[in-house]
Order: structure tokens, then C-alpha cells, then sequence
């Protein structure tokens, strides 16, 4: 995986300036017929509170014999709980997942010997992107998609790290040509910028490019203002009555071929 002419200056009068082509200068450019497909990671490639109870059973068989009895179902509703889907709400008092994580592991759990705070969310850092399980048609589309010359990437807002070592727990991590994450990029979505980056690194333009993911304003409208194609994954967050709605949508990724190939 890669994660990574002449010009003559002329003075124009601003009375000359065309305000509809100044208007239209500063538009996205029009999309191209796509060639490459661009995904979101959580809740799009992967499913995240099934990951999320893959790690539950992993923390148990690592931690069990400092607790009392709690079963892995009970242990992975406390974290999707503190997860919150992958997005602290705004009135949150943690500063990140992480530290979300960590805290509800370390409070709510019935320890007999609590190990520290640190450790448990260490422990988080290094085995969550480990318990990663794939969106269901994930696979099959990848593959599909592949066979049919479109190039694959990623686009995940996170630590470059962690993007990676969730993407290489994917059985289809060859197919994913780059990973680009916000970390990486140095800005997060729904800015321009990390999608521009995106195509710039893959060697196309922008309009060349269609991305998919589950969040309606950092995947679909991110993705739509930078000038990509954009596909919303419904199923995870409600579309905002203040957005325009998506004009191409997806219940599940095994439609997503087909309404690629009509574009």
C-alpha cells in the first residue's frame, strides 16, 4: 500500500472581470466518469460495533482473571457505549475515544485487581484495530469493484497507525492501493484538502474520484463539495434536515458496483 509549464503574468482591470466566471472559478470542477472508488473506514469498509465485540472477547481473555464475572456481551455494550459509534458527542468530557475507552474500562468493569487507566487504553490502541470485522459485501464489492480496473484507497479521519493496522486486518487489504489519513494529510473531513491529497497521491483528478461513507457531512457532503463522486451508506446516522439530500445512496455495499457502473 501507498499511504502517500510556462506562465505569463497579465494585469487585468477589475472592470473587465466576468462576475460569472469568477462565480464559476471558484466552483468544484465537474465530476469525470470515475476511476477510482474512495472509501470511509468505520461503519463503511468495517462494521464498527462488530469490531467491537470481536475486542471484547480478545480484552476478556486478556483481563479475565483480574475480574469478577462479566460476560464479553455485557463488556462490549459498556464500550460501544463509550465508542459512541467512533464520534464523541459534543458534551463529551473526554478528549477522545481513547480516553473514553479507557475510563469506562477501567470504572465500570468489577475488578478484582484494576490494572491502570494507561494500560487498559494501551491495550485498546494496540488490539481494537487487530478485532477489525468487515461490512458485510465489503469483500465482495472490493474485489468486484478491482476486477473492473477501478482503483481502491481509503480516506479515514484518525491516527495514520491505526487506519493502517485496520485496513491490513481486512482478508482484502491487498486490493486497497492507499491509505489516507487525516492524520497523514494533516487536515481532517470534511475539508477539501484531505480529498484533494487523496487524488493527488493517486494520481488523478479530483472529478475522477467517487468516495463512499456513512456520515452525511464529513463523508457525503465532504466528499461532494471537493468536487468527488459521492455515495452516502445509510444505516448509521440520520441525514440532517439541514442538508440538501444525497442524490446517490446505498442501503448496502453489494449495490454498490452496479450503480458505479451507471454513472
Amino acid at each position: 500500500m501507498d499511504t502517500r509549464g510556462l506562465s505569463r503574468s497579465v494585469t487585468i482591470c477589475p472592470c473587465d472581470v466576468d462576475p460569472l466566471q469568477e462565480l464559476f472559478s471558484n466552483m468544484p470542477p465537474a465530476p469525470l466518469p470515475p476511476k477510482a472508488v474512495l472509501f470511509d473506514l468505520d461503519n463503511t469498509l468495517t462494521h464498527r460495533l462488530h469490531s467491537i465485540r470481536c475486542y471484547s472477547g480478545v480484552f476478556i481473555d486478556h483481563f479475565g482473571p483480574l475480574l469478577h464475572p462479566i460476560s464479553a456481551t455485557r463488556t462490549s455494550e459498556l464500550l460501544a457505549q463509550a465508542d459512541h459509534g467512533g464520534y464523541l458527542p459534543k458534551d463529551s468530557p473526554y478528549a477522545s475515544i481513547r480516553e473514553s475507552v479507557e475510563k469506562t474500562l477501567a470504572h465500570a468493569l468489577p475488578w478484582k485487581s484494576r490494572p491502570n487507566t494507561e494500560v487498559l487504553g494501551a491495550h485498546w490502541k494496540q488490539y481494537f484495530p487487530k478485532s477489525t470485522v468487515p461490512m458485510p459485501g465489503a469483500e465482495a464489492a472490493v474485489r468486484e469493484l478491482e476486477s473492473l480496473g477501478f482503483v481502491i484507497a481509503v480516506i479515514s479521519n484518525g491516527e495514520h497507525r491505526t487506519r493502517t493496522e485496520t485496513v491490513e486486518a481486512l482478508p482484502f487489504s491487498s486490493s486497497i492501493r492507499a491509505v489516507i489519513s487525516s492524520e497523514f494529510a494533516g487536515v481532517r473531513k470534511p475539508s477539501p484538502s484531505i480529498f484533494h491529497r487523496a487524488a493527488h497521491d493517486l494520481g488523478l483528478v479530483i472529478g475522477e474520484c467517487l468516495y463512499v461513507g456513512d456520515h452525511p457531512e464529513n463523508d457525503y457532503w465532504g466528499a461532494k463539495n471537493a468536487g468527488l463522486h459521492a455515495v452516502w451508506l445509510r444505516g448509521f446516522h440520520a441525514w440532517p434536515l439541514t442538508l440538501a439530500p444525497a442524490d446517490r445512496a446505498i442501503s448496502a455495499l453489494h449495490e454498490l458496483p452496479s450503480l458505479i457502473l451507471s454513472i
